[in-house]
């Protein structure tokens, strides 16, 4: 099943001039790992990636990461 990326994510740290690099790093990963959960081509973000990043950034989890 091909899922479709967090396109409202992406558009966010773009607007907000955040690069995946440095939101990988607060979330502790690799910045390839971050590149493929946020297109969503291998892997996906945990629960707990997903709360950390809407509490960071006060962002809400049913706008931004639902399907």
């Amino acid at each position: 099943m091909i899922r479709k990326p967090y396109s409202k994510y992406k558009v966010f740290l773009s607007d907000n001039g955040i690069r995946y690099k440095d939101e990988a790093c607060y979330l502790g990963i690799d910045a390839s790992t971050f590149s493929q959960k946020i297109n969503r081509t291998k892997s996906d973000f945990t629960f707990d990636e997903v709360k950390a990043i809407c509490k960071h950034h006060n962002l809400s989890l049913e706008e931004y990461f639902s399907d």
